[in-house]
């Protein structure tokens, strides 16, 4: 029989490695997907390496098409980087940085946070970006914000009144007088 056909055998140490490493790479991809924020790993060109189900969802993509894509295509639906995109400063910095990323075509908004992917080897060139979105922290905070002005001139008619009220207290009683 030929040596490429006949199976090889693996040794028990090697199967259970190999499991292990099986079982790893499951908990990672399953966390990773299970995140309910947009999350892409990208490269120093912008290019989409890996994306979760909240990215896919939010493009409107399936997370395949998304691979080896240009972030900024994809999900922000623009020819170029996004204005005020944090990826910049991080690869200038190496360190993290936050940036609010106005609203797209579709009326999304997002507060977008950058990392460096560290690893083993000094050469690794991929970011983290996270996208959180703040539409609905806009609007409660526009609401909250108009109670408050609400309150406030609530107050303001309430100590006007009382203002009003004292003098036409006296000129009641002084009309009573007088009649």
């Amino acid at each position: 029989m030929n040596n490429f056909m006949t199976p090889v055998k693996k040794s028990s140490s090697e199967t259970v490695l190999f499991e292990i490493v099986e079982r790893a790479k499951y908990f990672w991809e399953s966390t990773f997907d299970a995140i309910v924020n947009p999350v892409m790993i990208v490269d120093k060109e912008y290019r989409i390496e890996r994306a979760n189900l909240a990215l896919s969802k939010s493009a409107k993509l399936d997370v395949r098409k998304l691979i080896g894509n240009k972030c900024y295509k994809s999900f922000a639906g623009r020819n170029s980087p996004c204005p005020f995109c944090p990826l910049e400063e991080t690869r200038k910095t190496k360190s993290s940085a936050i940036s609010q990323l106005k609203k797209f075509k579709d009326g999304r908004e997002y507060q977008a946070v950058s990392f460096p992917l560290k690893g083993k080897k000094k050469d690794l060139d991929l970011f983290i970006l996270q996208y959180r979105d703040i539409r609905e922290e806009k609007q409660l905070q526009a609401k909250l914000l108009q109670s408050e002005k609400m309150a406030t001139i609530g107050l303001l008619a309430g100590g006007v009144a009382h203002e009003i009220n004292n003098p036409l207290g006296g000129i009641l009683a002084f009309c009573q007088l007088a009649l």
